[in-house]
């Protein structure tokens, strides 16, 4: 369970930063569009947090214009 959980951290890191990145902005920037902290985009870009909580995720979905459902699960198109 421990890597399903890395990997889908992972993937939801690449995701996140592919969507962050062609949108061109900063970590700090998405963090404040999000209302996230800082430190919770750079641990999700990361892979670091295995459970994201869906408010966040859809927090920084609607931060980045795409859909939750692309963002935490990569189902559909952004």
């Amino acid at each position: 369970m421990a890597r399903r959980t890395n990997a889908l951290a992972l993937a939801i890191g690449e995701r996140l930063t592919a969507a962050r990145q062609s949108r061109g902005l900063s970590l700090r920037e998405l963090a404040r569009r999000a209302m996230v902290d800082v430190q919770t985009v750079v641990n999700l870009s990361e892979g670091r947090t295995p459970n994201p909580g869906i408010g966040t995720i859809a927090d920084l979905a609607r931060a980045l214009e795409v859909r939750p459902e692309w963002l935490g699960f990569g189902v559909g198109d952004p």
